[in-house]
């Protein structure tokens, strides 16, 4: 790594990929585990760069180095060749053809076009329906609505259901406007749901009390826990919390839930030819969020210029400036594509 002081944006974390011509061992931690240290310390101090993950790749394997419990991550890991075939079936967009060198606007573009675009009198219905649904204030009705939508997904059904159920679009669509709605989608999508309503009943928490970022375990716990899914305890609830913090950049130990991810776009898509104003723009911050995920942070950084021409000042690009932020230095480091 070369030092570039002046380069922007400058680069806060890394990952590493260690290849050996053999499938990952626990032999492999023996004769590694040092080069890795200086590494990580290397990069610490003299460049201010975290080692945030490390991948192990060898013979037609690939595993998490750093987890040393077989039964979370048994040797010799993931196949490399499934993977990447499981990964070119679910998105055949990858999948390199000769003269198809499609650039970021051309992918986002594709995003752009649903499938199936809806006739103007069935927009105008939704549209209605988008001013006069009722308005939920339980983030656990919100994020349960999406919870079905994406259950829904994984099933048989292609997101296009959404053209022939004008309710349940009218519903998503008003909820999406939601900041803490849209905000949600990703802890819900990637970790999934007790993770993301725990992590929003916290925000709503701190907004009405700051002092409950200083809260024991089992103090916080005893505030959130008649809106918590049942069954949790303190432990779970700080786990939960851990998670919805971390998903965002990939650091909860874990693949991503990428199914749930790919179907949360699909619906996206599928909204967009509705979707106005805070809608419109807070399904494109998911979109710019997505794309970093798979690792393609140029389409993502499109994303986010869309939004910059389209909204200007009017928009709260909080969330869309730290996926920028993220598309300039690094790919989602959890889970091969």
């Amino acid at each position: 790594m070369a030092r570039l002081p002046h380069s922007q944006p400058s680069p806060e974390t890394a990952i590493a990929l260690l290849f050996t011509q053999h499938a990952p061992s626990p032999l492999h931690s023996q004769l590694y585990d040092g080069l890795v240290h200086t590494l990580a310390g290397c990069l610490d101090s003299e460049y201010g760069v975290e080692l945030l993950h490390v991948w192990h790749a060898g013979g037609d394997a690939v595993r998490n180095y750093t987890c040393r419990d077989e039964t979370c991550c048994p040797y010799p890991g993931f196949s490399i060749s499934a993977e990447l075939d499981s990964s070119l079936e679910r998105l055949p967009q990858l999948t390199v053809r000769a003269g198809a060198a499609a650039g970021p606007a051309d992918l986002l573009d594709e995003f752009l076009t649903p499938v199936h675009a809806p006739s103007e009198a069935s927009q105008r219905v939704v549209r209605r329906m988008v001013k006069t649904a009722a308005a939920s204030e339980s983030v656990e009705d919100e994020l349960t609505l999406w919870g079905e939508a994406l259950s829904r997904g994984r099933g048989s059904e292609p997101s296009m259901w959404l053209h022939t159920a004008e309710e349940a679009a009218a519903s998503m669509l008003r909820t999406l406007a939601r900041k803490r709605v849209r905000d949600a989608l990703v802890p819900l999508a990637s970790v999934g749901y007790p993770a993301a309503v725990a992590g929003t009943l916290f925000h709503e928490e701190l907004r009405r009390d700051p002092g409950a970022a200083r809260l024991e375990d089992g103090e916080l716990w005893g505030r959130l826990a008649p809106r918590l899914p049942q069954g949790l305890d303190a432990q779970a609830l700080d786990r939960l919390l851990q998670d919805y913090a971390n998903c965002w950049l990939g650091a909860t130990g874990s693949r991503p839930d990428w199914r749930g991810i790919e179907v949360l776009e699909a619906l996206l898509k599928e909204l967009l030819p509705y979707a106005e104003a805070e809608e419109r723009e807070a399904a494109l911050t998911l979109k710019a969020w997505i794309e970093w995920v798979k690792g393609r942070s140029s389409v993502s950084s499109e994303a986010v210029d869309l939004i910059r021409r389209e909204f200007g000042d009017s928009s709260d690009c909080t969330m869309a400036e730290l996926v920028d932020r993220f598309s300039g230095f690094s790919a989602f480091p959890h889970g091969p594509a």
